[in-house]
């Protein structure tokens, strides 16, 4: 009789832990695509929250989405960078970005993502981790158009889930006019967790 229920118990034991590893794959950020992450996002902030972030006029049909992700260990840091480059008779399109977590930023190892939204000008980071130690993002763009902005009051900035801002912590903006469009350019931005960024108007 005592037999019967161990094996009993035993089989329930197993189910559960193949329940629980199920769950833990699907939470896995390693799968999820740039478009799940950007739908994801697009979920949780109210409508019309996009207009206040400036439209950069990068075509789609040239410039694809932008992304990397890389498992880091939290403990020792690391680099993810993305850097493109199109030129053509039409438009001149430089885009060089880099997002530096230093040592002992979060604990154990995470997938991270960056993703350059093209459509709105947007910095996606996922997953929402929140760091021990800021991490430092840089990006440069050449050949952006700022369409209806002012290039005197563009600023970096964070949107909080119910579309209000907050400010970040950055050493410099630089912004210039060239030929083929405006340098921008946001140095040593200080962030201290992960969500959705971009360039105010």
């Amino acid at each position: 009789m005592w037999k019967n229920n161990f094996m009993k118990f035993f089989k329930h034991i197993n189910l559960l832990l193949l329940l629980i590893l199920f769950v833990s794959c699907l939470e896995d950020t390693g799968d999820l695509s740039i478009e799940s992450i950007l739908d994801r996002g697009s979920q949780i902030y109210p409508p019309g929250a996009d207009s206040i972030f400036i439209s950069m006029g990068l075509p789609s049909n040239v410039i694809p989405e932008l992304e990397k992700s890389k498992v880091i260990d939290g403990t020792s840091g690391g680099l993810l960078e993305i850097y493109f480059e199109h030129s053509d008779e039409n438009i001149s399109i430089k885009i060089d970005a880099s997002l530096t977590i230093p040592p002992g930023a979060f604990s154990g190892s995470e997938r991270i993502w960056m993703v350059l939204n093209n459509e709105t000008g947007t910095i996606w980071f996922y997953p929402h981790l929140v760091f021990s130690i800021p991490v430092q993002f840089d990006i440069i763009y050449e050949g952006v158009k700022l369409f209806g902005s002012n290039p005197d009051n563009i600023d970096f900035i964070f949107q909080n889930n119910d579309g209000t801002i907050e400010q970040v912590n950055y050493t410099k903006i630089v912004i210039y006019e060239e030929a083929e469009g405006y340098y921008l350019k946001l140095k040593e931005g200080m962030l201290n967790h992960f969500s959705r960024y971009g360039w105010s108007r």
